[in-house]
């Protein structure tokens, strides 16, 4: 899923052809500081015109403080093409300096063109707006909104208590940030369920994180095509502080409710698991809170695992199996499932292609409840031995 498109910076050829214009400025809009735009206003309509030849810009400022989001939309006269240009605190003049968004990208032909930022951490200040005739001259409307809100950006919030209820609009919500301190070894056990049509996703950020568009500070993610889409994360040692979970919307708009808990490690939650007990085994798994148990077992080449999983009505349990280089099941491959059974028991034929430790995990998609693992192992050396 793209989350980087709202960083775009200023493209140099642009620049040039404005500065080849050399078109004489006299009024006050025409270059940086421009025209203000109200700062106790939250949104407004801006009507003026250009003209080609003697009027190339209009500029507008606004101050905007770290998370805000500016959207700004154009629609221009007939035969034009005018375009908006958004310039960072400290910029000059919009012939030479970058801008940090602008509708080039979008341009398609035909109006409207939009024009979105969110303002990083660190980065508040005065932003000028551009409006710039790339063709054309006659009429425009600018429409712009300034969205302000404390959970846009990291740090966000701190988390309430689960479960949290929330909304997000593509167009003008489109995170939601909650903080969230965790112990090393602890586990964040979450899940997600958004408003039908929508596919809202869960990010989870490392303490050192700022900035949600940077994708490098991700350590675990769901994506909410299906909903509930659960997320999950242990803290490794030495790794606490504070964490930050990020609710997204990647499509449409409506209401979301996370449901968390924190949770200290259990053995079994991956690998290296628990070893195999003697068949059969019991237990049990619980939606967003204990959704794995891993157990160990130790095959030979070419010997026969077999295992059949039975679970109680309303769960839909699945059995994955990972090869000795596995160290995760939230994130390796898996050598072979049962998630495209429908009904229980579920049954899992492995034949091991060489010697090692294996991991059968006992996986919660759906439900709450207990299951009963029983498996056996047909010994590829015993039964050898039975010929000679």
């Amino acid at each position: 899923m793209e989350r980087m498109g709202m960083l775009v910076y200023g493209l140099t050829l642009l620049v040039g052809m404005q500065a080849l214009s050399g078109a004489a400025r006299a009024a006050s809009d025409d270059n940086i500081p421009g025209t203000a735009l109200s700062n106790s206003a939250s949104s407004g309509t801006i009507n003026n015109t250009l003209n080609a030849s003697t009027d190339l810009d209009d500029v507008y400022h606004r101050t905007l403080s770290a998370g805000d989001i500016l959207i700004a939309t154009i629609n221009g006269a007939a035969g034009t093409t005018f375009d908006l240009f958004l310039f960072p605190p400290g910029s000059t003049d919009v012939n030479s300096d970058y801008d940090v968004a602008d509708t080039l990208k979008v341009d398609t032909g035909g109006y409207p063109y939009e024009v979105r930022y969110m303002v990083p951490p660190g980065a508040g200040g005065i932003y000028y707006l551009d409006v710039f005739t790339f063709a054309g001259s006659g009429t425009y409307s600018v429409t712009w909104q300034v969205i302000t809100q404390a959970d846009n950006q990291i740090p966000g919030v701190t988390a309430p208590a689960s479960p949290i209820s929330g909304t997000l609009t593509q167009d003008t919500d489109i995170d939601d940030v909650y903080a969230i301190a965790l112990l090393p070894t602890q586990t964040l056990a979450a899940s997600i369920t958004g408003a039908a049509g929508t596919a809202f996703d869960l990010y989870l950020y490392s303490p050192s994180a700022i900035d949600v568009t940077l994708a490098n500070d991700v350590v675990t993610s769901v994506a909410g095509d299906i909903y509930p889409a659960p997320l999950r994360y242990t803290v490794p040692a030495g790794q606490g502080g504070t964490y930050y979970l990020d609710a997204y919307a990647y499509s449409g708009s409506g209401s979301y409710t996370i449901t968390y808990a924190i949770v200290p490690f259990s053995a079994d939650d991956n690998v290296p698991g628990v070893a195999l007990s003697p068949s059969p085994v019991t237990g049990t798994l619980t939606d967003t809170l204990d959704i794995d148990d891993v157990y160990a077992v130790d095959l030979g080449r070419g010997d026969n695992l077999s295992l059949s999983l039975s679970g109680d009505a309303g769960t839909g349990f699945d059995l994955f199996l990972y090869g000795p280089d596995a160290t995760d099941v939230l994130t390796d491959d898996w050598l072979d499932s049962t998630a495209d059974q429908n009904d229980y028991p579920k049954m899992l034929n492995f034949k091991a292609p060489q010697a090692g430790r294996y991991y059968v995990d006992v996986y919660e998609y759906l439900g709450t409840g207990a299951y009963t693992l029983t498996w056996s192992l047909n010994n590829a050396a015993r039964n050898w031995q039975m010929y000679e």
